[in-house]
């Protein structure tokens, strides 16, 4: 109760200084995405990270991998690493029977907690097969989605609880009373936007900050450029590139997937390949993508959402507005290269 009132009794202006005079750890989750990079960068320049050091605290980094980013993005976070200094990777572990731990994690949280439980033979070796084509020595999503044969949508989103939150609460249960703090804007979307910037987390058991939720992209961007440093590859390619992170993620938009059918074509192939394996696994047919249709019955025609493949959502990303039209010349979207102002580059 009193942690709650705490909580919200905490405006922006005062988040800084309450996060300084907070006695305990600091964990900043680093995606490889412009957001929590803009974090790291406005709490480095704010001498937050250095006041905490010079307090006795502990400033941990951390990358959740889901083993579903691409490839850009785990050569952009060891770029990174050589100027935030260590970032530690964490997951979840999802094992097959008898296998070992992969190297290169610095903690592995189980994904159960009955001793021994694994995936078994066939599925393990189906996920290894696409661990391979992701060029991934693992994956957590992968390790998932055969499991349960299954595979994650807007309405039953458990990618973010089972491959990102589970690891990093695991690694705030090893800090002394530590402040998460999190890179993510009130822009992003409707459901972040009511978020706070300060709030005490019964999931997390510490206490959230968001230091930047009230910032525009245009700031963000504005920030790299004035740090002198780069973002991560991937928005620079092409047009539609405004997302990194899982690709692709459940919350896709028409831009997103029209990008990566153009840039990352390799990725929705091995989605259709996840697709059609899991559908034998129990005779189902799972589908990652959910588009709005007009659909008609009896009373007329209403809105609907209709689950579809991948290949049909990719597809659907080629038409035009309205979806009913194939565009021959899409209209002409301006590259991700423009608003950075690195095209030359």
């Amino acid at each position: 109760m009193i942690r709650a009132a705490l909580a919200g009794a905490i405006d922006k202006a005062q988040a800084l200084a309450t996060a300084i005079s907070h006695p305990g750890d600091v964990l900043v989750s680093l995606s490889g995405g412009k957001d929590s990079t803009a974090t790291w960068m406005y709490l480095e320049q704010s001498g937050f990270l250095r006041t905490k050091q010079e307090q006795g605290w502990r400033v941990v980094f951390a990358f959740a991998d889901t083993g579903w980013e691409l490839p850009e993005t785990y050569t952009y976070l060891e770029k990174l690493e050589r100027l935030v200094g260590k970032i530690h990777r964490v997951a979840t572990w999802v094992p097959g029977e008898g296998e070992a731990s992969p190297s290169g994690y610095d903690l592995l949280v189980p994904q159960w907690a009955t001793a021994g439980k694994c995936l078994p033979a066939d599925r393990a070796a189906l996920a290894r097969r696409i661990e391979a084509r992701l060029g991934r020595p693992y994956s957590p999503l992968v390790r998932l989605m055969v499991a349960w044969a299954n595979v994650p949508t807007t309405q039953r989103r458990w990618c973010t609880e089972d491959t990102k939150m589970k690891p990093l609460v695991g690694l705030l249960a090893t800090l002394n009373n530590p402040i998460n703090i999190i890179g993510v804007r009130a822009g992003e979307s409707a459901a972040r936007a009511v978020q706070p910037v300060w709030e005490w987390s019964e999931a997390h058991d510490a206490f959230v900050w968001r230091p930047i939720h009230d910032w525009t992209v245009g700031q963000v961007i504005e920030l790299h450029r004035a740090s002198g440093i780069d973002p991560n590859p991937l928005y620079l390619q092409g047009s539609g590139s405004g997302r990194v992170g899982c690709a692709p993620c459940v919350y896709a938009s028409k831009a997103d997937l029209r990008w990566l059918t153009q840039h990352q074509r390799l990725r929705l192939e091995i989605l259709e390949e996840i697709e059609e394996e899991i559908g034998k696994l129990n005779n189902t047919n799972p589908r990652w993508f959910s588009l709005r249709r007009v659909v008609e019955d009896s009373d007329g025609a209403r809105v609907a959402t209709v689950p579809v493949p991948v290949s049909q959502a990719a597809e659907w990303a080629q038409t035009q507005r309205g979806g009913r039209q194939l565009g021959l010349f899409l209209p002409e979207e301006a590259p991700g290269c423009v608003a950075w102002g690195m095209c030359q580059r």
